[in-house]
């Protein structure tokens, strides 16, 4: 998992599939990020969160998903999820994570 801050878009990208034999390693980042002091302090208002070099995301991997969600929330701030693959769309709209964040088919 990689992030940048651009303007005011923090971007995270996973160029992997979102399983639950890797999902720890993504949750230990996503809690580093949670205290990185850059984003903390950082003025972002959207979360982007790039699954275009992912194609596989079970039930932990949602859960993950949800807690990357979670932070765009509890800034206040708008949220984006960039995909590529076409059954990872339906997944996210089956599971109405589509409410909660734009999804962009890139």
């Amino acid at each position: 998992m990689e992030h940048r801050i651009q303007h005011d878009v923090l971007y995270v990208a996973i160029r992997q599939d979102v399983l639950s034999t890797g999902v720890r390693d993504l949750f230990d980042k996503l809690h580093a990020l949670q205290k990185d002091p850059q984003v903390q302090q950082s003025s972002w208002r959207t979360l982007e969160l790039d699954l275009t070099g992912t194609k596989m995301i079970d039930a932990m991997g949602l859960n993950f998903i949800v807690q990357i969600l979670k932070l765009a929330k509890e800034r206040d701030a708008k949220a984006k999820i960039l995909i590529q693959d076409k059954n990872l769309d339906r997944l996210l709209r089956f599971t109405r994570m589509n409410e909660h964040a734009e999804v962009v088919c890139a």
